[in-house]
């Protein structure tokens, strides 16, 4: 169902393990830190192996259309917005966006949405609830589909969370 998630798991391992001081309750980074960071493994894994397509952040344009900005509507007024990242052609080609969201991700999940239905993502994502030790990524697609995917950080890999590691944490505390 999610294409792209095997190579957003893998640069969120890659963060945690190089980069998860960012996440220290004491002096957070801001989101737009973790976002670039991201950007930065997954450029890694995605740009030598699919040629032409790029991973950027913060990208709102066209290349074509230098005046092209997009937009959503929200609460009825036009918004002007930028995916946090992007896998795409710089032109019309768009694979996937994600949201970074370092807490709740209510109205990323919207942008995520709409960025599927009027710009032709073929998937979208809201990695959000990050912490030191956790994280949540929803996976949205072209067909209305969403998948929710909970990890835990163990100080040496990613391992989804599923209600079966829930109880056993339970048991032992």
């Amino acid at each position: 169902m999610c294409q792209y998630l095997n190579q957003i798991k893998s640069a969120l391992t890659e963060f945690y393990r190089k980069d998860r001081v960012l996440l220290d309750s004491k002096r957070k980074a801001h989101e737009q830190t973790v976002s670039f960071r991201l950007a930065h493994y997954l450029a890694e894994q995605l740009e030598g192996e699919y040629s032409g397509l790029f991973v950027d952040c913060e990208y709102h344009g066209d290349k074509n259309n230098p005046n092209f900005r997009k937009e959503i509507e929200v609460n009825g007024q036009s918004e002007r917005i930028r995916p946090d990242i992007i896998y795409h052609n710089r032109d019309k080609i768009n694979k996937f966006c994600i949201e970074v969201k370092l807490g709740s991700p209510r109205k990323d999940i919207l942008k995520v949405k709409t960025f599927i239905q009027a710009y032709g993502y073929l998937e979208g994502y809201c990695l959000c609830n990050i912490s030191q030790t956790r994280c949540t990524l929803i996976c949205f697609t072209t067909h209305n589909k969403q998948a929710v995917h909970k990890y835990i950080w163990d100080g040496e890999r990613l391992l989804e969370k599923t209600k079966a590691n829930d109880r056993s944490a339970n048991k032992r505390n």
